[in-house]
């Protein structure tokens, strides 16, 4: 009986196994494994193809007014240069967290573009005592402010990039952070310049020579 012969009890009713039928699989078991290799094949596929679109949405970052401004400084400026501005975006944004934070916001939660010069021009002035070409007069004409700002340097394509941005979305933090991170890396550019124009002149060729008597 089951209850004295328990390793008998499921072989009961069950047709008898030998060494040959657990040696050889079902037929329908054979053609599976042998389509086995090109399933983890098509299964590696899509499992890199899952990767690859999300590092692509990652590095997009979309957001509600549209293309990431980051990315859009890497595609005109280059990767360097959108890394060092990311950078020091990051350090900018608490700085400018409170005045961004006491100013009118529109329905996505940002602010319209007099108040995102407010902002930039309070920034400036706080860190650097810097007064930039049109930011710091609140009756100045708006309609070229990023022209103006950059002095012409910023490339047409972010110019109206910013300029569209403003208009028609507002800047939130993230994105008033980039703008003023960019400023910075332009004035940065430009006295490196006029002091290598000053080495030159001087006929100074490194500036460790500075140092001597």
């Amino acid at each position: 009986s089951c209850s004295s012969t328990p390793k008998h009890c499921f072989a009961q009713n069950a047709d008898p196994v030998t060494p040959h039928t657990l040696r050889q699989p079902s037929g329908l078991l054979q053609r599976s494994m042998k389509g086995m290799p090109s399933f983890i094949s098509l299964f590696l596929g899509c499992v890199l193809l899952v990767l690859a679109t999300q590092g692509a949405a990652r590095r997009v970052r979309a957001t509600p007014a549209g293309r990431s401004v980051l990315l859009e400084v890497e595609d005109v400026l280059g990767t360097e240069v959108r890394h060092r501005v990311g950078q020091q975006a990051s350090k900018l944004e608490e700085t400018l967290r409170h005045t961004f934070l006491s100013l009118p916001k529109n329905e996505r939660g940002a602010v319209r573009k007099k108040s995102a010069i407010y902002a930039l021009h309070r920034l400036f002035v706080q860190l650097h005592g810097w007064q930039i070409k049109g930011l710091f007069d609140a009756k100045a004409d708006t309609s070229r402010v990023m022209e103006v700002a950059f002095d012409d340097r910023l490339p047409k394509r972010l110019e109206q990039f910013f300029e569209n941005r403003m208009e028609v979305h507002g800047l939130d933090l993230h994105e008033l952070t980039v703008v003023a991170a960019l400023i910075e890396h332009f004035v940065s550019q430009q006295a490196e310049a006029r002091l290598n124009l000053t080495l030159e002149a001087l006929k100074i060729t490194q500036r460790d020579d500075l140092r001597q008597d």
